[in-house]
């Protein structure tokens, strides 16, 4: 073979494999790392996605009856493209979730919907399986990774939100036929996102609360170290109870107060809107949903949220050292308290 020959395949090697640079060059700079300040994991995403860090967005950002980022949620990505604008799709994203009722090992891995599989993930072992729900002619279906680290039990959850609307009632709905091919294109990079996902670093934030139960007044929920929780005793003659409440939590934390007071025996939602309105708080309808577990039901708007149980209703607040309420987004340990909070 001549050297003109051999130069020429050099040539067209080398120009192929800078073409290929290129390309994956420009494919990563399509995709971003988020690695999560207090709970010591990266994830990479694309940014059709859009990064909620921290928690839940606002129920208006998320465009789905069910929820893909619920209370839970630490990190919640969001599709923001459009190719599946005016379908059955309504929402698609990757969830990052701490379950902090699952205290151990085997009940983070006791994946509800089927028996769980196994992948590893950077070196660590997570349990999967998928499943889902429906509600109000929607439904959620998506497969769920989890594992338990650091005394922690994280999931990773990648979702799909829809109309449960059949074809031919399409033009009533104003939708049109979904790409299927766009549909496979997010979900494969739902799937590289979780791939992606890796431990680099110890859980911080939970380092710094400790739990506070009430049996008493049937919750739970978590308070920053250093502060302690005062029972008031709604039984007093010195505490004027004109609410009704059979139990009230308080506590201090940098010159902040922090409520938790509970409503019993409101025998469904309509007892509880009569009494929110009574009182001057807000109804139901007004508030924002957060999620739902263990049949606990989460709300808030932006002063106040509430945690509904049976029929009783908690009433978690924040206000500053004059007395004035304190917003729910500008405030981390109200935050923190209502993801933690749950009713026994």
């Amino acid at each position: 073979m001549s050297i003109r020959r051999i130069g020429a395949m050099a040539a067209a090697g080398l120009l192929l494999t800078i073409a290929s640079a290129r390309a994956q060059t420009a494919k990563q700079e399509n995709w971003r790392s988020y690695r999560s300040p207090d709970y010591g994991f990266r994830i990479d995403y694309p940014r059709t996605m859009s990064l909620y860090p921290g928690g839940p967005p606002p129920a208006e950002k998320q465009h789905s009856m069910i929820p893909i980022c619920d209370e839970t949620t630490i990190a919640c990505f969001l599709y923001d493209g459009h190719a599946l604008d005016h379908t059955v799709i309504q929402a698609l994203g990757v969830a990052v979730n701490v379950l902090r009722e699952e205290t151990s090992e085997a009940d983070c891995d006791d994946i509800d919907g089927g028996p769980a599989k196994t992948v590893v993930l950077h070196g660590r072992t997570f349990h999967f399986a998928d499943a889902g729900g429906a509600a109000a002619g929607s439904s959620e279906a998506g497969r769920y990774y989890r594992a338990f680290d650091d005394h922690v039990c994280f999931e990773i959850a990648a979702a799909t939100a829809q109309s449960d609307v059949g074809q031919a009632q399409y033009g009533e709905y104003g939708l049109r036929p979904l790409d299927e091919r766009a549909l496979r294109r997010i979900h494969g990079e739902m799937d590289r996102m979780v791939r992606s996902f890796a431990f680099v670093g110890p859980v911080k934030r939970d380092a710094g609360w400790h739990e506070h139960r009430d049996s008493q007044c049937g919750e739970s929920f978590q308070v920053p170290r250093n502060s302690s929780v005062e029972r008031i005793d709604t039984s007093s003659p010195r505490f004027f109870n004109a609410l009704g409440l059979s139990c009230l939590d308080r506590f201090t934390y940098d010159s902040r107060q922090y409520t938790v007071a509970a409503k019993e025996n409101l025998a469904d939602r309509d007892a509880m809107n009569a009494w929110l309105e009574s009182t001057g708080f807000p109804r139901l309808n007004a508030m924002h949903w957060m999620g739902e577990s263990l049949s606990t039901a989460k709300y808030r708007n932006g002063e106040i949220a509430y945690a509904l149980h049976g029929g009783t209703l908690f009433l978690i607040t924040a206000t500053d050292s004059v007395a004035s309420p304190v917003p729910f987004d500008r405030d981390g340990v109200i935050q923190h308290l209502v993801s933690s909070f749950r009713a026994r």
